[in-house]
This record gives C-alpha cells, sequence and structure tokens, in this order.
C-alpha cells in the first residue's frame, strides 16, 4: 500500500502547527514515512527498529530505544494502515462509530497498556473505503493530524 500523506503536528506553546507532507509505503513487515517537504527525511518502522534517512544519506537509528520501539509499533503501525483492526484489539480498546455528516466510519484507539497511556492519549482513524484521516493525540496535549490520499491524486487531492 503506497500513499500521500499531509501531516500537521501541533505542539504545546507552539502557536502554528508544523507541516509536512510525502509518501508513506506500509508492507507486511515495516512502514515507510518519506517526507518531502520541508525536507528529505525517511523514516523506516520495522521489527528490526526505528531508522531516518536525511537526505538520501545512510540509515540511523532514530534514537535511544529505537530497536525496542519498532518491534513494538511496527505491527500495529501497519495494521492501523490498512484498517485491520481485530489485530489491534490486544493493544488497543476500539469503538466504531459513523460520521453523522458524511458517513465515513471511524475507529477509537485507545491504549490498553499503562505504559503506552503515558504517551499516547488515543488515535481516532476516519475513511470511506480506505483511512483517509488519523488524529493522534498524546498524552502531553501534542496532537497529529494525517490526511492521506492514493499517490495517483498528487498534491491537489488535500
Amino acid at each position: 500500500m503506497k500513499r500521500h500523506f499531509w501531516q500537521e503536528k501541533y505542539l504545546q506553546g507552539m502557536e502554528k502547527p508544523l507541516m509536512s507532507e510525502g509518501v508513506v509505503t506500509a508492507t507486511a513487515d515495516k512502514v515507510v514515512w518519506h517526507m518531502t517537504d520541508p525536507f528529505d527525511m525517511e523514516t523506516t518502522i520495522s521489527p528490526e527498529g526505528i531508522v531516518q534517512s536525511v537526505n538520501g544519506g545512510a540509515p540511523e537509528p532514530a534514537g535511544q530505544g529505537a530497536g525496542a520501539i519498532g518491534a513494538a509499533i511496527a505491527s500495529p503501525i501497519t495494521a492501523l494502515m490498512r484498517g485491520q483492526w481485530d489485530e489491534l484489539s490486544s493493544t488497543f480498546a476500539i469503538s466504531r462509530s459513523t460520521d453523522p455528516d458524511g458517513g465515513n466510519w471511524i475507529v477509537e484507539l485507545k491504549p490498553l497498556d499503562e505504559r503506552l497511556r503515558k504517551i499516547l492519549a488515543s488515535i481516532s482513524v476516519q475513511g470511506c473505503t480506505d483511512v483517509e484521516r488519523v488524529v493522534v493525540r498524546q498524552a502531553d496535549g501534542d496532537m497529529q493530524k494525517i490526511r492521506f490520499a492514493d499517490t495517483a491524486s498528487g498534491a491537489g487531492a488535500q
């Protein structure tokens, strides 16, 4: 699965969100986020860990504990991107609803594990046939809004 993404990252204490865009590719065992704007950075999340490459450079671990974190989140992120909710039921409390205005489905995910709840408050996923929007709310109040479109749709699909 390959999709174009636009991301808005809202950080506590900052007036405006940080904006980025690129292409995300999800396979059975890894997710590759290739941000192309405002700069080139590729983040690969797999059972082996999380690595990042900036401007086409050599991949490097994305911080301390990136191996353990990558192993823990590679499968859930892939399942989320594919809308495979049953695979997430051991990690998240899942509730489903329908958007009354647009008829799209909405899936709310809340972490079951206390350690995960210390960093992640919730994930809201919305779509029609595919995942179209994801909102990640962190426990510290920061938030990310991500929109997706088929790569063939191009940048005008916002």
